[in-house]
Order: structure tokens, then sequence, then C-alpha cells
């Protein structure tokens, strides 16, 4: 490890000595949800020169997304970013988890995308404050989101185009916080060793959480604990993993579902059964978290209406080979003057 994170990993030690860590229900097995429904937001549809996807609709999702969570025994509700609030408050009370995605979208305050992101983790933050346990992922962009919201909004959480991150898979470095919080103190030993000695996670990203940030914002050090950091191709540190400090939060820098799911030839993804599993692990174990939840659809019709079924998958690879398959949909509401 660099000197530059032995510094940074320092900091951290003295900040987390006082960190807490999400507390689910105390429930029997009997009273679990054995039907959860993770509710997964969409965003608009990248267009760039090596990603042409405009011309099958206004927005879309990564079906590798709803492919991880399939196999760990959820479902799969597509929330539309553009819908109305109100609509955005059914949804939120019908789901049992939420996933905000990676992407390549602006997640700036004020824009229609972060707005509707926004709203549904008010409500995940409330409904938690009062006793209904309501589990909130983010992964790459939507880990970056996540944390500008907990730092009250402030986009400077995040460090943007700061990192040489794009296509590098990595062994995290855990901190002393990572033995006791819920995520990796609770994986078995042979997660904890593959994910700290292996090229395991997938990282893609040239915006990051760099470490000092958690000290530069109080709200943010209050709401979160750092588990995980790791080194671009540069040196330089960024936020690998976190979770919430009282709330079942968690923040993925890193993709858990590229590994099975994406085969871009071009990308520097490890297939191997280790990562698979590593990764499956990982997937199964927060998005379990929702079963601790029993919000419900008001009718059957209204759940078959908003699954992920409804919506058949495109093959994509020729037009965007960072994306196998993808869902689209066109906007659900007139898009503000902000998108």
């Amino acid at each position: 490890m660099r000197t530059w994170s032995v510094f940074w990993l320092l900091v951290l030690v003295c900040i987390l000595c006082v960190s807490g860590r999400p507390t689910p229900p105390k429930l029997q097995p009997k009273d679990h949800n054995q039907r959860p429904i993770i509710g997964v937001l969409d965003q608009p549809t990248i267009e760039t020169k090596n990603c042409r996807l405009r011309s099958y609709g206004d927005k879309y999702l990564a079906a590798a997304y709803v492919k991880l969570i399939e196999s760990t025994g959820a479902r799969v509700a597509h929330i539309p970013y553009d819908a109305s609030r109100e609509e955005l408050t059914r949804l939120f009370y019908s789901v049992n988890g939420l996933l905000l995605p990676g992407g390549d979208a602006n997640y700036t305050p004020g824009f229609a995308f972060f707005d509707g992101a926004h709203h549904l983790v008010q409500l995940a933050m409330e409904a938690n404050r009062q006793g209904t346990y309501f589990p909130v992922l983010g992964i790459c962009q939507g880990m970056e989101m996540l944390t500008v919201m907990l730092a009250g909004s402030n986009c400077c959480a995040i460090a943007h185009d700061a990192y040489d991150a794009e296509n590098l898979s990595l062994p995290l470095e855990f901190t002393p916080a990572a033995d006791s919080s819920m995520l990796w103190g609770e994986a078995p030993l042979w997660v904890k060793q593959s994910v700290t000695q292996r090229n395991l996670t997938f990282n893609n990203h040239d915006d990051g959480m760099p470490p000092e940030k958690l000290s530069e914002f109080p709200s943010l050090q209050k709401l979160i604990t750092v588990l995980s950091t790791n080194e671009d191709r540069q040196g330089k540190a960024f936020v690998s993993s976190w979770e919430g400090v009282d709330l079942p939060f968690w923040g993925l820098q890193f993709h858990p579902s590229k590994n099975a799911y994406e085969w871009n030839e071009g990308q520097d993804l490890n297939h191997s059964v280790l990562a698979v599993s590593v990764m499956q692990w990982v997937g199964s174990f927060i998005y379990s978290q929702a079963r601790y939840n029993h919000h419900q659809f008001e009718s059957s019709t209204a759940q078959a209406n908003a699954l992920i079924y409804a919506t058949p998958p495109m093959y994509t690879y020729d037009d965007c080979n960072g994306f196998t398959q993808c869902y689209f949909w066109n906007h659900t509401s007139t898009p503000s003057a902000s998108l």
C-alpha cells in the first residue's frame, strides 16, 4: 500500500472508531418476506461514440443488474426516474428495497434524474427512522449519487473526472471497520480472503469519493462507514465500499453483476468461478435485506404492470459492447426543463 493511502487509512481509523452498523429486525425465518421485490431506477439513455443506444428508447437499464437480483431469489420492479412524485411514492411503498445502478447520467441536484432518486432515498430514510427496515444499494454512479445525497446534496463530496479507474479489476483494501460491518464482517472467510487478495472487483469509473471527504462533511461522517478503499492507476485513493452507520444503505464503487453477465472481451473482467461466486455472495447478502421489508403492491395488476417481466430485454452488444442486454422505455411524463 502506498504511503499516501496509509495516511488516509490512519485518518479513517480515527473516524471509524465510533462507527455503528445497520440493525435488521429480529424476525423468525417464517416471518421473512418470501417474495421480495427490488425497485430499480432507470436513467437517461447513453449516446456516445462507443455506446449508441438512443434509438432504442429515451431511458434504459442494463439487464445485468436484473439478472443478479433475480439470481438471489428476488424480483425486479421498474421505477421510472421521471415519474411524478405521487407515482414514485406509490412505487416506494410497493417494493422492498431500492437499487440505484451505475451508468453515465447527470446526477447534479436539480436535474430530473437526481431529483427522482432523491425523493425515493428521502422516503427510505424516513421509513427507516420510523422503524420500517428498507435497504438501499448504490452501485458505481449509484453509490456516487447516494453519497452526494447523504452529504446534503453537495456534489463536492465526489471528485469528478478525477480517477483513472475505468476497466480496472482490483482487490479491496479493507479498513478496520470492515470486520465489524454487516457486509464484510459477516462474510464467509473465503469471500473476505478472495475479495482482498485477488483482482475480482471490476471498476469502470472516473468519478469517485476521495477518503478525505468523510472528514470534510460532518453529515456524511454521521451516516456512513467506509469499509474499503482502492487506488486508481495513478495511485489516487477512492472509497470502494461503504455501509450506513445505522441505515441499511450500502455503496459499492465496483460492479458485482458484470463478472457473470457482461462479456466484452476488451474489459478487464474476471469471469473465474471464484469471481462469480464472490460477487454472487455480495448480491445475495445485500438483496436478502429486502426480506425484512413487507411493503406490497395494492393489487396483483399493479404489481404485474411494474415487474420487469412486462418489458423484454434487447440485445445491445453490437451498439454498446459494455452491455450485452438492456431494457428500454420512453419518458413516462413530460420531461422537465432541467433534463
